[in-house]
């Protein structure tokens, strides 16, 4: 992922050169730069190669079923269930694939400048990005909850987690690509640098 990391560096980072960075944390799927003016996180997309394997094979799967499903419509044997069907895994396709992709090469990045805190969600260097005045923002902290699958083992490898926060009465979540131990130490540095999203009312 180190590669993926200095790609995205070398196209889309533009806030500030890297002679005037400085790194402040880095954890695995994480990294809180200080710039000019604020902090910058970058949370990697990754999820391990758990994850990877089970979405090539799910991937692959859809595939396989969607050209099962295409041989008799090219033979001319056409029927509801069967473009139900096409459909169908077709659209697994495309989930499986989106996932694969966001893993190898989407980031969230968290932008605060004191004033704006901008978060961009981004694949390849195209996404979206919302911003929120900094004034707003109350409780930002760590959120953890367990995984489905977690039963009553609360190990942070068990966990779901991201940033949390409120704003103008509704509540966000930031990073949930990040670990255990990257979700505690980004919520630290966003607190530590702008006191003021601590408060609560």
């Amino acid at each position: 992922m180190g590669r993926v990391s200095k790609f995205y560096d070398s196209i889309t980072d533009r806030i500030a050169a890297p002679s005037r960075r400085t790194n402040v944390e880095f954890s695995r799927n994480a990294r809180i730069d200080r710039v000019p003016g604020g902090i910058r996180i970058v949370i990697l997309g990754w999820f391990g190669w758990g994850s990877i394997v089970f979405h090539v094979a799910w991937l692959y799967f859809a595939l396989s079923m969607s050209g099962n499903k295409l041989l008799p419509i090219l033979h001319g044997k056409v029927d509801w269930g069967t473009v139900a069907s096409l459909i169908f895994w077709n659209a697994h396709s495309l989930i499986a694939l989106a996932s694969l992709l966001w893993q190898v090469a989407g980031r969230e990045v968290i932008s605060i400048d004191g004033v704006l805190m901008t978060q961009r969600i981004e694949l390849l260097g195209v996404g979206w990005t919302r911003r929120f005045m900094l004034a707003d923002v109350r409780g930002l902290y760590a959120f953890s909850v367990l995984r489905p699958d977690a039963n009553t083992a609360w190990r942070p490898d068990m966990l779901r987690n991201c940033i949390t926060f409120s704003c103008a009465q509704k509540t966000y979540r930031l990073g949930r690509a990040l670990n255990y131990e990257a979700a505690l130490r980004v919520a630290r540095a966003i607190r530590e640098a702008y006191p003021s999203v601590s408060r609560t009312a």
